[in-house]
């Protein structure tokens, strides 16, 4: 389940964790309407 991030005020970040229990982090940023759905396969 995906959640918001304020970085500023009045600018909110969508954050999808995939694996909370993960030792690594990738970061997919893109600026396209679309989501993380994209990048599944």
């Amino acid at each position: 389940m995906g959640y918001y991030i304020t970085v500023e005020r009045n600018t909110k970040v969508y954050v999808e964790d995939l694996n909370p229990e993960g030792s690594k982090t990738i970061v997919f940023l893109h600026g396209w309407p679309g989501s993380h759905k994209l990048f599944e396969y």
